[in-house]
């Protein structure tokens, strides 16, 4: 055996090795996600991430970008969709973020820095290849262009001006109870005359002394949390019978939720996200009770243009969702319309059960330039272009739009 084929096939084992220890840390985040409504560990994750980059830069390093051959270029896709999905996965922790302080401490752990670095290093030896923008096909840019643009301009026009149905507090005695019962976030008292959107750089802060999660959520929380910190407290102060009251109720709550039987929601709710799941019916959109707990957590204002982006970007979702122009999203429409989805299909209106926030994520990981609805600058633009124009120079903008590299990297903090 020469020394190049020696090379070869300890290359070969090496990356054999990677790809089998990625297949274990897939199914650890998937076994987490199934048995706790989607619940994700940021260790997990940060060294899921790694590990595909890692995977990227060792075919990187071995073969280089620039070698022909068909196993070559096999090889350069697959380093290509880790780099991609890495990515991905970066920038889910941040977006999925509920609260300002969760936030901060994402961006700050050693894992993202590790990340990060790692993402340099493909950049670096040339990957940046894998980020760039390239359809070919016409008829491709073509319709995506279309449904950009129809999806800008039917949520382009502002729909906070509405005035209220009828005002709570001048209502009799029993209208007005039940108001208060019934519709306490949709009938509020004294509201304000419109316009109710907030506008850029008006955002304001909230803060609360509570969350809602899951049912299965909670009690992983508790016990994988507030018990074994309240344990190790007590180890410093055995005496501490704050404490030891606090473990004892954690404890007693636990039992109580583990205990709780609940019917699941039959049919989803396709509302604005998370506004009415949580006010009013009680239930996350996969159908699990809504249990509140005692964390504070502050958090950021939307804007409207923030609203918008999360409105368009859900409808180029639905509408691209089936049309052979991203194979993982119509795996994930295929298979909401089938029996075997259960309460999360849909075989009527398969697009409607469809979770368009990871949808969207799977269409930017091959079309990086979705990326950029996401950035308000670029979308602003956009938004502006479009309104401003008939609707065939508006999809030639679109078009122009999408052609125009862009590291959807430069987001990260």
């Amino acid at each position: 055996m020469t020394p190049h084929h020696q090379l070869e096939d300890q290359f070969n084992a090496k990356l054999k090795d990677l790809l089998d220890r990625e297949a274990v840390l897939e199914q650890i985040k998937k076994d987490l996600e199934t048995a706790y409504s989607g619940l994700r560990d940021i260790d997990d994750r940060y060294s899921l991430i790694s590990h595909k980059l890692t995977i990227c830069l060792e075919i990187i390093t071995q073969i280089g970008l620039n070698h022909p051959g068909d196993e070559m270029l096999m090889l350069q896709n697959l380093a290509g969709n880790k780099a991609r999905e890495a990515v991905r996965m970066l920038e889910d922790l941040i977006d999925d973020t509920i609260s300002e302080d969760q936030k901060e401490v994402i961006v700050n752990a050693a894992g993202y820095k590790a990340a990060k670095d790692l993402l340099y290093q493909v950049l670096l030896k040339g990957g940046g290849v894998f980020f760039e923008t390239k359809i070919e096909d016409k008829k491709k840019v073509k319709k995506i262009s279309r449904i950009i643009t129809n999806a800008i301009l039917k949520f382009s026009t502002p729909d906070d001006n509405y005035s209220p149905l009828f005002k709570t507090e001048e209502l009799s005695g029993i209208l007005r109870r039940i108001v208060d019962t019934f519709l306490p976030v949709l009938g509020r008292p004294y509201q304000k005359p419109p316009p109710y959107g907030i506008e850029e750089g008006e955002e304001v802060f909230y803060s609360s002394k509570k969350i809602k999660l899951p049912l299965s959520q909670a009690i992983y929380y508790l016990e994988n949390e507030v018990v074994p910190k309240l344990q190790e407290e007590i180890k410093k102060e055995p005496g501490n019978r704050e404490l030891q009251h606090q473990l004892a109720g954690t404890e007693k709550q636990i039992e109580v939720l583990k205990q709780t039987k609940f019917f699941p929601r039959s049919s989803p709710v396709f509302p604005e996200k998370g506004f009415y799941s949580d006010s009013i019916t009680g239930y996350t959109e996969d159908g699990e009770m809504l249990i509140p707990l005692h964390i504070p957590v502050i958090y950021k204002s939307g804007t409207n243009l923030g609203r918008m982006q999360v409105m368009v970007c859900a409808e180029i979702t639905r509408k691209l969702a089936g049309k052979g122009l991203c194979p993982e999203l119509d795996k994930e429409y295929a298979w909401l319309k089938r029996i075997e989805s259960g309460k999360k299909g849909n075989s009527r209106n398969p697009s409607f059960a469809l979770n368009t926030y990871t949808g969207f994520k799977m269409l930017k990981n091959l079309y990086p330039f979705m990326a950029k609805l996401e950035n308000k600058q670029a979308f602003k633009k956009l938004l502006g272009i479009v309104n401003k124009t008939d609707k065939k120079y508006a999809e030639k903008f679109v078009r122009q739009f999408m052609a125009e590299d862009e590291l959807s990297m430069k987001s990260l903090p």
